[in-house]
């Protein structure tokens, strides 16, 4: 077993399901501040099932997102190497051990953004991760400075990593967190499809423009479009949850000493 593989069965041990009645309330929601201990419902106890996510409009627009946050990421982590040949003149045998080391910045952008989120809310997290990745790849198409390119790839790294890093919490914010696996999972599917076409684009851009440097401005362009997308992506109305029938109550039992009166007769 790989060491990765053994951590991860190591980490996987070490979860517990939450107590019973226990519920996440976001801080900004409604009735944040009135938590004063014991046991909290939340929206673990409701939520939206996936059937009824597929059904929102919301479901599409976090979908969107994503998929428009990965294009982004995927447009440099696939064609890096390329793209800084082609900026810095440097040749690719040099380059290539350079990216892999600013390829931690893909995982970082995970807590970074994560904890930026918590403070902030994620609507406002994605709009400032597509503005800050719009912006970097405008000045990108400019840089011939190696260093200065790979500072850039960075930012878009840290972007990049930052969609997964906020997409969890903002699909438990708006859907609830008692189908938060199977409703998160439904929004990942959008990876796959950026997976899928985004080198397809990025190759169309390539023709278009004549280089992969050349097709930085129209990926800008897609992501500052995308910019208003969390603005207009209201959070659905909350779904109560589901009421259990009240049990029947027990017939009374009546012993007959206590409707019988006593006579004294101990014959």
């Amino acid at each position: 077993m790989s060491p990765m593989a053994t951590g991860q069965t190591f980490a996987a041990s070490l979860f517990r399901n939450p107590p019973p009645g226990y519920g996440v309330v976001h801080p900004g929601s409604a009735g944040a501040g009135s938590l004063k201990g014991g046991s909290v419902r939340g929206a673990s106890a409701g939520g939206y099932s996936p059937s009824q996510v597929i059904a929102t409009p919301q479901f599409y627009l976090l979908w969107l997102q994503l998929f428009v946050n990965v294009i982004g990421g995927i447009t440099i982590i696939s064609n890096a190497v390329f793209i800084l040949a082609d900026l810095t003149k440097f040749s690719a045998a040099a380059i290539a051990p350079l990216f892999g080391l600013v390829s931690v910045f893909n995982a970082i952008g995970h807590f970074f953004w994560g904890a930026i989120s918590d403070r902030i809310g994620c609507n406002k997290t994605f709009a400032a991760m597509f503005a800050v990745q719009a912006a970097t790849l405008f000045l990108l198409s400019h840089v011939t400075d190696l260093r200065l390119a790979l500072a850039a790839v960075s930012v878009i790294l840290l972007c990049g990593g930052g969609g997964f890093g906020t997409m969890p919490s903002f699909n438990a914010h708006y859907f609830g967190t008692k189908y938060m696996g199977l409703n998160y999972g439904l929004i990942l599917s959008a990876w796959g499809f950026a997976g899928l076409i985004g080198p397809i684009v990025i190759a169309r851009a390539k023709d278009l423009t004549g280089s992969f440097a050349g097709m930085l401005p129209l990926i800008a362009l897609v992501l500052l479009s995308s910019v208003m997308l969390p603005f207009v992506t209201k959070k659905p109305p909350a779904r109560p949850a589901p009421r259990r029938p009240a049990a029947a109550p027990f017939p009374a039992i009546v012993f007959e000493s206590e409707t019988s009166p006593a006579t004294g007769d101990l014959s």
